[in-house]
Order: structure tokens, then C-alpha cells, then sequence
């Protein structure tokens, strides 16, 4: 298929785009050759591949959780950027009531099944094991 000015003038008008007549010409010669493309695209033999919604593998890339034992070095470390803790826990200011726009009744709920809490901080245990 030839593209013409006429081609050109169509599609311009529909994204409501103007050129200038030198600019059409220019926009003739490099659409019809965008579309040459295509056409010997299509000449490729595509009947043995699998159709795929993506150029990727679709294999999970993410590894396994493996627990490792920390030392106490790496775990005072942790602590030491805590901005508060009490013994094992780190602790941690409750937000829902500014992430989520709920109730105090829910809040209340959530505190209720909260394994350990101090006033309006959840307790969090670490999960860190010391080397032998």
C-alpha cells in the first residue's frame, strides 16, 4: 500500500495535528517506510511459535526464605537505629488510624488480636537467631 498526502492529511487530522506541506511530504516518505516495515514483518513465518502476552520468562525469579542465624553484633546494629524498643521488641507506633480511614472500633479491634502492645504501640518480637 502507497501512502499518500491524502494518508497523511487523514491521520493529522484525526490526532488534530497541522503540518506544513514540506513537513507532510517529509511524514509521507517515513510512515511509508515504518510501513514497508511492517509488511516484510509479516512475511516471517510465525505459525511454529507460541503466542506469549509478553516478551519475558514467566518463571518465578525469587529465591526461597532461609532463616540465618545472626550474630549479636548484627542484631545490636538493627537496635541501635530502633527509634524505641522494650527488651526484645522493637516498637512500633500504630497508624492505622492515619494510613486507613477506620473507626475506633476497628482500631480497637486490631489492638484487641495484637500479640503484645504498649499504650499506642504494637510490640513487634525479632525474629533473629543468635550464633552458637
Amino acid at each position: 500500500m502507497e501512502l499518500t498526502k491524502k494518508d497523511v492529511d487523514y491521520v493529522a487530522s484525526l490526532a488534530r495535528l497541522e503540518f506544513e506541506e514540506k513537513e507532510k511530504e517529509n511524514l509521507v516518505k517515513q510512515l511509508g517506510s515504518i510501513l514497508g516495515y511492517i509488511d516484510k514483518i509479516k512475511e516471517v513465518d510465525t505459525s511454529t511459535i507460541a503466542p506469549t502476552s509478553h516478551g519475558g520468562t514467566s518463571e518465578n525469579v525469587w529465591r526461597e526464605d532461609v532463616v540465618v542465624k545472626s550474630s549479636q553484633e548484627t542484631i545490636d546494629a538493627l537496635f541501635k537505629n530502633a527509634p524505641e524498643q522494650d527488651g526484645d521488641f522493637f516498637k512500633v507506633k500504630k497508624v492505622m488510624e492515619f494510613v486507613v480511614k477506620s473507626s475506633q472500633e476497628t482500631i480497637d479491634a486490631l489492638f484487641k488480636n495484637a500479640p503484645e502492645q504498649d499504650g499506642d504501640f504494637f510490640k513487634v518480637k525479632k525474629v533473629m537467631e543468635l550464633e552458637d
